[in-house]
């Protein structure tokens, strides 16, 4: 039995796909499964994935595109490694990716998913440094997802079978692995690396990027099942606001901006107490200045309605 399993899903992903292969071949690290699905590729993908000689590669073909969630769920639960690690076809691992995140999951046996920085680059170029500690990343649920999805590694014996398996709706664009971490943030620990550890690329062929305009209905349906676990009854109107605020698209007028702060009241009352008040009031005013930034007069309003309360 190999320590870890990575599992990747590949659809059209050519121009980037060997790449992506190689930094996972070249790991410091070496025990290890690479089992690779191509879900329908009609590009030069599939012929790519059968050039490959490494005895660590398992190929596996779907016939027909079926989406990153139903391509997945065929194997998550499949392998016989102690971990199960997520890769995407157009990034590239950290030499020392398997290393340091096995290191960590053997020194930590109560954490049953983690992951770690990405460094963006491509059409976007910045890191993206997470929360660390299961409370924070909850925290930061409210807003993203929190645990970098080419960065995931999961331990395989925390899960049952059943559980190993990614919600087939959320797919245009593909939130599979957001809505996996609200599933089982309130019975698994979740944890996050500071180090860097994926190399993410950003660019117009992006899942999430192809699909944006599709997202609203998709986080609004996982607010139901985040705010239910949390114990918080939350109104249309309000996830409404605390999507917009989330998603970078904010409507700020002298009667929302009451709303956006009555919001940040009710959402800090209301959390469980596990979850510390101060991150969610942090990250919460952070999006709120920064759209306020560019709007002086409607940071005016602000300030002349805080004063009144």
């Amino acid at each position: 039995m190999t320590k870890a399993t990575i599992l990747m899903s590949v659809y059209n992903a050519a121009p980037y796909l060997q790449e992506c292969i190689d930094s996972v071949l070249k790991q410091s690290f070496t025990d290890f499964e690479f089992w690779i699905v191509d879900d329908g590729s009609t590009d030069n993908s599939a012929a790519l994935m059968r050039q490959q000689t490494d005895p660590r590669i398992k190929l596996f073909f779907n016939e027909t595109n079926r989406g990153i969630a139903a391509s997945l769920n065929q194997y998550l639960s499949k392998p016989d490694s102690k971990y199960i690690f997520r890769m995407d076809a157009d990034d590239i691992c950290m030499p020392d990716r398997l290393k340091k995140q096995i290191i960590f999951m053997d020194a930590n046996p109560k954490i049953a998913l983690s992951g770690g920085a990405l460094e963006y680059f491509g059409e976007q170029t910045y890191t993206w440094y997470p929360a660390i500690f299961h409370a924070d990343i909850v925290s930061r649920l409210l807003f993203n997802c929190a645990i970098p999805n080419p960065s995931l590694v999961i331990r395989k014996d925390a899960f049952s079978p059943e559980q190993l398996h990614y919600d087939e709706s959320f797919v245009h664009p593909p939130m599979e692995d957001y809505a996996f971490l609200i599933q089982y943030f309130n019975t698994h620990r979740f944890a996050n690396l500071r180090d860097i550890i994926v190399k993410h690329r950003e660019h117009g062929l992006n899942q999430s990027t192809l699909y944006r305009q599709q997202k609203q209905e998709g986080i609004l349906r996982m607010y139901d099942v985040l705010f239910d676990k949390l114990g918080m009854e939350v109104s249309e109107a309000q996830k409404k606001l605390h999507f917009n605020l989330s998603n970078n698209s904010p409507d700020f007028n002298t009667e929302s901006i009451k709303d956006y702060i009555q919001w940040s009241n009710y959402l800090i009352k209301n959390m469980p107490k596990e979850y510390p008040p101060q991150k969610i009031l942090k990250y919460y005013f952070v999006r709120f200045f920064k759209h306020l930034k560019s709007k002086p007069w409607q940071a005016f309003q602000l300030f002349c309605y805080l004063i009144t309360i």
